[in-house]
């Protein structure tokens, strides 16, 4: 029986596949070994702004986007805006779909002043990245400074409907761009929310538009505790009473009154502005609402002393908005027990406007032990009056040195009429 011939041939193809196989995982080493290094050339540069870093990068990997950035971010801290274009336009060429090159191109080309390369390169950010804030900021900026102010501020505003943070810096610009027309930066911003309109009622109330603000406080239905806060605090700044107490209040009281003159409402959350504010670093004084015979109501305010302390503190006080050439009368009930102090007790009013000035001061409340007893007193507010400060302290002592009081007063029943 005759035996096949050996062949050598399958062998041979065997061979011929390994060493391509051998020949393909040695290149792909390579490419991989020069990505690498190119890649960390790349961030090499970036990080120095080293521009033989960056070219190196760029020879060895000429199709990596990452590599031509690199280098174009090398030339542009060098100050070589015209020459960094060649390499922001091959890495967009290259990874055509990251908006992030096409912002930097636009900036590179906006400084060699190419403004209609910058305008298509903006616009490229935006098509590849619609619903992202920065590329429509970005362009917004450009248009504006471009004198393109209705079409820039369709952009900003997209993108402060995209990142809410950036409404104050829109609202900002707009107020710059239409020189203080709070109606115009209310047309471009479109306040879509309570929020953004709560911004333009702060940035409108800082700037003295305070009806413009009050309009866009009263349209929001929910206004946030901590934009409240800034509003009211431009108000005080401004010195806009009324409209502040509006703020606080919220509807819910009326000027030149005293705001829970019977104490039944517990101390404010927010003692910064209007409603009682107390003393609370006084360790020999403490102030506390009391159930036990009140005048009216359920609680009245309860006043402690025990031991020394400053008279000329306020131990309670209240910012009412009053109007300016009125006469008005304040009420309020008082006792005391086993009272005994160097300076007694005293309420009065002072003028906001003019430094401290007093227009109405009670004589010492009794000293000892007295039941409820009603005083008054009538002030005159002047041409500039337009808030009063209504305070509890004591007298001064007529001697020099420590002024001691003990015992207690209580107070109830405030009302200005």
């Amino acid at each position: 029986m005759n035996k096949r011939p050996h062949s050598a041939f399958p062998y041979g193809l065997r061979s011929v596949a390994a060493i391509a196989g051998l020949t393909l995982c040695l290149l792909s080493g390579w490419w991989a070994v020069r990505d690498g290094m190119s890649r960390l050339l790349s961030l090499h540069g970036r990080a120095t702004g080293l521009l033989d870093s960056a070219t190196e990068a760029v020879r060895l990997s000429p199709t990596d986007a990452e590599a031509h950035y690199a280098q174009a971010t090398a030339l542009l801290e060098a100050g070589q805006s015209q020459a960094a274009l060649p390499a922001l336009e091959q890495a967009v060429r290259w990874r055509p779909r990251d908006y992030g090159l096409w912002l930097a191109l636009a900036r590179a080309r906006d400084l060699t002043g190419d403004n209609t390369g910058a305008l298509a390169a903006f616009r490229q950010a935006v098509q590849r990245a619609p619903h992202y804030a920065q590329p429509r900021w970005q362009l917004g900026n450009w248009l504006l400074r471009a004198g393109q102010v209705e079409e820039a501020f369709v952009e900003l505003r997209s993108a402060a409907a995209s990142d809410a943070t950036l409404l104050p810096n829109a609202a900002d610009l707009a107020w710059s761009a239409f020189n203080g027309d709070a109606r115009a930066v209310e047309r471009v911003i479109q306040p879509q929310n309570d929020g953004a309109r709560m911004t333009l009622a702060v940035l409108a109330a800082k700037r003295g538009k305070t009806e413009e603000a009050l309009q866009l406080f009263r349209a929001a239905q929910q206004v946030p505790d901590d934009e409240r806060r800034r509003l009211l605090t431009a108000l005080l700044s401004a010195h806009r009473f009324h409209e502040a107490f509006e703020v606080w209040a919220a509807g819910r009281g009326e000027a030149a009154t005293i705001t829970d003159g019977g104490f039944e409402q517990g101390w404010p959350p927010d003692e910064s502005s209007f409603g009682w504010v107390r003393v609370r670093d006084a360790q020999t004084v403490r102030l506390s609402f009391d159930a036990q015979r009140p005048h009216s109501g359920r609680t009245s305010l309860r006043i402690d002393w025990n031991g020394n302390s400053d008279p000329s503190q306020s131990l309670l006080l209240q910012l009412v908005p009053v109007q300016p050439r009125r006469v008005y009368r304040l009420n309020f009930i008082a006792r005391t027990h086993e009272l005994v102090a160097g300076g007694a007790p005293e309420v009065l009013v002072m003028d906001v406007e003019s430094q401290g000035r007093a227009l109405a001061q009670t004589l010492a409340l009794p000293l000892g032990t007295s039941d409820w007893r009603t005083y008054a007193m009538e002030f005159r507010t002047s041409d500039t009056t337009n808030a009063v400060r209504v305070i509890v302290r004591r007298q001064g002592c007529s001697a020099a040195g420590p002024c001691p009081a003990f015992g207690k007063l209580w107070v109830d029943d405030f009302a200005l009429r």
